[in-house]
């Protein structure tokens, strides 16, 4: 038998009075048999049903519009095609893993001309060296130099 310790808090209000707490227990089952044995398929599936569709809609949600992240980057809002497709393959509790910084930037690059590519890359390597200078300059080591790029 899994009981659960449930806390719940109802804040002050001037239409409902004082904040009060109550701390109880409540048997909710092991497993979906238990589940099922102590409240009915019925309501078990209809519950189920229910929390997911609150997930798979708080989802689409967070896709439709952009967002700030706590470190102060944006995510832009997905496309329709974008949330069809993630639509498609959801499936409830499971996690898809995000694509990474340079997955993402390499199918950017999938779809830029070449003089875009190569100004992307002038760009990069300006970058890099850029930070290595930096990084020489507040811990002072021995120098190496790196060339990078075409050769003359």
């Amino acid at each position: 038998m899994a009981t659960e310790s449930i806390s719940t808090l109802k804040p002050k209000s001037e239409k409902t009075g004082p904040e009060r707490e109550v701390e109880l227990e409540f048997n909710f089952g092991d497993d979906l048999e238990d589940c099922v044995s102590l409240f009915g398929e019925k309501i078990v599936f209809a519950n189920a049903r229910r929390n997911m569709i609150v997930l798979f809609q708080g989802n689409v949600r967070r896709m439709l519009g952009s967002s700030e992240k706590k470190d102060g980057t944006v995510t832009e809002a997905k496309t329709d095609e974008e949330i069809l497709e993630w639509a498609a393959e959801w499936k409830p509790g499971e996690v898809r893993r995000s694509k990474s910084k340079l997955e993402k930037a390499d199918d950017l690059t999938d779809e830029m001309e070449d003089d875009e590519l190569d100004a992307l890359i002038k760009r990069a390597q300006e970058k890099k060296k850029a930070r290595k200078a930096a990084a020489a300059t507040e811990s002072p080591q021995k120098e190496s130099v790196e060339y990078v790029g075409e050769s003359a």
